[in-house]
Parts: C-alpha cells; structure tokens; sequence
C-alpha cells in the first residue's frame, strides 16, 4: 500500500528511529557503541508529540482500543527511558529493541489501519 501523503513526514523519521535502534542494539559499550541517546532525545519527544497531536483523534476512531492503547503505552514507556540520566548498556539496548519494535507497529499495522479509515471515509 502506498503511504498517504499525511503520512509521509512520519515515516521519514520513523527510518531515522530504526537507525537508531539498530546502532543500540549493536553497541558492545557505551564508548563503543558510539550511541548517545540524549542527542536525539528532543527529535524523538518531538516525534511522539507530533504524532499523538496529528493522530491521536484518528486512532480514536479506528475501533480498536487494542491499537490505541499500544500506541500510547509504548510512547510512555519511551519516553520514560529517554527521561533517565544515563542509561546502562543493557537499558540502551532494551531502549533499541523497544524502538525497533514501535516503529515497525506504527509502519506496518497502525499506518496501514489509519489509511483504510481515510480511504472508507472518502
């Protein structure tokens, strides 16, 4: 399915997340790794902002609460890790995996579900 074009922006930055994840799950050290997650912590609280502003109404309306809630409760669990200080290895890598996993939720199932409601509501 091709992506909405008011979904466009959103996926864009969803592939600068699975970078990121992905350098966090290979890090083998925080010296390392290289990966400081404070310096895109303000673009991923952005993100999530962004997205619960623009879509949040949308999913809402999707009738299926199960969407929502994962939705909601991965973004708190993010943005919990991004609040922390410092972040073991071990966290940093969790952080990767759940970002990876996120991401890939919003593009293959919460995306695809949104534009079959704006195609139905055509």
């Amino acid at each position: 399915m091709k992506r909405d074009p008011r979904l466009i922006e959103f996926s864009r930055e969803h592939h600068l997340a699975l970078k990121l994840g992905n350098r966090l799950i290979k890090a083998t050290s925080v010296e390392e790794g290289n990966v400081d997650v404070a310096e895109y912590r303000d673009f991923l609280l952005a993100h999530f902002i962004e997205e619960e502003h623009d879509l949040l109404t949308i999913i809402e309306r999707l009738d299926n609460d199960t969407v929502g809630e994962r939705f909601l409760k991965e973004h708190a669990i993010l943005r919990a890790l991004l609040e922390q200080r410092s972040l073991s290895l071990a966290k940093l890598q969790e952080f990767g995996e759940l970002l990876i996993a996120h991401t890939r939720f919003e593009e293959r199932e919460l995306f695809t579900l949104i534009q079959e409601y704006w195609e139905k509501a055509v």
